[in-house]
C-alpha cells in the first residue's frame, strides 16, 4: 500500500511539475500521449485483419483522441495575443503555409502509392492536411470568442455543430463539417484559465482511482462490444458525415443524430476528465518528444503513405490477426519517437521564422 502511496505521489505530485523556462511536464506529456494514439490511428487504419482487443481499444480512444487534441490546441491558443494586445496573424498565416505544403505534398506521395492515380483538391479535404487547415481558421475565430461570454460561445458553438449534421454540402468542402463540430472543443480549451486546470492537476488521490477505474470499466465494455460500438457510433464520432450518411444501410433514424452527437459531446467531457487525471505530472521519456508533436504530425501523414508501394502493410498483415496489429502499434511508437527527434522539426521552424513577426497592432480590450 505503501508503494502504490509512493507511485501516486511521484506521478502526480511532483516537487518540480515544469522546467526553468516555464515549460509544464504535464501538458507535453499528454501531447505525446495524444499524437501516439493519431499515428497509431492511422497505422492500424491500413491493417484488414481484427484482433477484439486493439479493434475495441482502437475505437474507445477514437470516441475522445481529436477532441483532446483540439482541446489542447485551444488551450495553448491564448498567446495569438501579445501582451500589448497585438495579434499574431502570423500563426494563422503559418498554419494555412503549412497546410497548403503539406496537402500538396500528401498528393505528391499518393501519386507514389497510387501509381500515379492522384488528384490534388486542397478545397475537398479528406486527408490528415486539415487539422492545419482548421487551426487558421479557429485562430481566426479566437478575436470573436475573446468578446463572447464563454458559455454562450460554447452552447452557441454545440447548436451549430447539431444542426450541421443536417446538411451534406460541409462534409469535406474546406472540411467545414470538422470544424464546426469540433469548435466546442476548440472554444473550451481558449477558455479554460490555468487555475481551471490546476485544480484538476491538484485533485486528490481518489479521483485519479475513480478515473482509472471509470476508464477501465469503458474500455473493457468498449473491448466486449466494439462491433456494436463501432456500428452506431464511429461515423458520429468522426465527425466528418452528415447524419444521413452516418445513418444509411438501416442504422436508424437520421433524426437521432444530434442526441448521438450530444452523447458523444458528453463523453469526451467526462474522457477528457479523466484523461487529464491520469497524465503523468512528472517528467518522463516522452516529455520532450510532447513538446514537438507538429512536427510528428506532419511528417507520419506523408510518411504512412511512402510505406504503402513497398508492402509494409501488407507484410504486417501477412503476420496474422492479433500478432500484426501488435507489430503496427509498436512501429507507430517508433516512428513516434523518431519523428519528434530535434533535427526533424528544422524545416518548420524556419518557415515559422518567416511569419513569426506579423502582427496586427490592434490593442484587445
Amino acid at each position: 500500500m505503501n508503494a502504490f502511496a509512493d507511485l501516486l505521489r511521484r506521478m502526480y505530485y511532483p516537487e518540480t511539475p515544469g522546467d526553468s523556462r516555464g515549460r509544464v511536464f504535464f501538458y507535453d506529456n499528454l501531447r505525446f500521449i495524444l499524437i501516439l494514439l493519431v499515428v497509431t490511428r492511422h497505422f492500424l487504419f491500413r491493417i484488414h485483419g481484427e484482433f477484439a482487443v486493439i479493434s475495441g481499444l482502437y475505437i474507445f480512444f477514437l470516441t475522445f483522441l481529436m477532441p483532446m487534441f483540439i482541446f489542447i490546441t485551444g488551450f495553448y491558443s491564448k498567446s495569438i495575443f501579445t501582451k500589448s494586445g497585438s495579434y499574431r496573424i502570423g500563426r494563422i498565416a503559418n498554419s494555412i503555409l503549412l497546410y497548403i505544403l503539406l496537402s500538396f505534398a500528401i498528393y505528391a506521395a499518393d501519386l507514389v502509392a497510387k501509381g500515379g492515380h492522384a488528384a490534388w483538391a486542397p478545397w475537398i479535404m479528406i486527408n490528415a492536411s486539415w487539422y492545419l487547415w482548421a487551426c487558421a481558421v479557429w485562430f481566426a475565430l479566437i478575436p470573436i470568442l475573446r468578446r463572447v461570454t464563454p458559455i454562450y460561445a460554447i452552447m452557441v458553438s454545440i447548436a451549430l455543430s447539431l444542426v450541421d449534421g443536417y446538411f451534406d454540402s460541409t462534409t469535406y468542402f474546406l472540411s467545414l463539417s470538422k470544424i464546426i463540430s469540433f469548435l466546442p472543443m476548440f472554444a473550451l480549451g481558449y477558455y479554460m484559465a490555468g487555475d481551471h486546470m490546476g485544480a484538476l492537476l491538484n485533485a486528490k488521490a481518489k479521483w485519479r482511482i475513480a478515473a482509472f477505474c471509470v476508464v477501465m470499466a469503458l474500455a473493457i465494455l468498449t473491448v466486449i462490444y466494439h462491433q456494436e460500438v463501432n456500428f452506431l457510433f464511429k461515423r458520429v464520432v468522426e465527425a466528418k458525415d452528415p447524419y444521413a450518411i452516418a445513418w444509411d444501410g438501416g442504422r436508424g433514424l437520421a433524426a437521432l443524430g444530434p442526441i448521438w452527437r450530444a452523447l458523444w459531446y458528453m463523453a469526451v467531457a467526462a474522457m477528457s476528465v479523466c484523461a487529464i487525471l491520469l497524465v503523468p505530472r512528472k517528467k518522463t521519456f516522452f516529455t520532450l518528444p510532447g513538446s514537438r508533436t507538429l512536427q510528428i504530425y506532419i511528417w507520419h501523414s506523408l510518411i504512412v503513405r511512402l510505406l504503402i508501394p513497398t508492402g509494409f502493410f501488407l507484410w504486417v498483415d501477412s503476420l496474422g490477426e492479433g500478432f500484426g496489429q501488435v507489430v503496427m502499434v509498436l512501429s507507430a511508437f517508433a516512428l513516434t519517437m523518431f519523428l519528434s527527434l530535434r533535427f526533424m522539426g528544422a524545416p518548420f521552424g524556419k518557415l515559422e521564422g518567416l511569419t513569426r513577426k506579423w502582427e496586427v497592432g490592434h490593442k484587445a480590450p
